[in-house]
């Protein structure tokens, strides 16, 4: 099973954020809760751990790419991890 990982909220209405460095590779196995990513926002870089375990199959946005926040419709998907 698949899992799409989309960029959470991130609270204080910002509604996007920008992948400042990811802490995985593709075919890294990891666990619920390991860093996963550090984004960066107007106000501070924050690392939002892996909300699943799994096998990172694919990193879809590069390092440097702003992405809106999960809250909205366009979200995009970031990572997929296969559980």
């Amino acid at each position: 099973m698949a899992y799409e990982f989309k960029l959470p909220d991130l609270g204080e209405g910002l509604t996007e954020g920008e992948i400042a460095r990811w802490l995985v590779q593709e075919g890294q196995e990891i666990a619920e809760d390991d860093p996963l990513v550090e984004i960066a926002t107007d106000k501070t870089t924050v690392e939002i751990p892996s909300p699943a375990a799994g096998t990172v199959a694919q990193i879809l946005v590069q390092a440097g790419t702003s992405m809106l926040a999960q809250a909205n419709q366009s979200a995009q998907t970031a990572l997929k991890l296969l559980q």
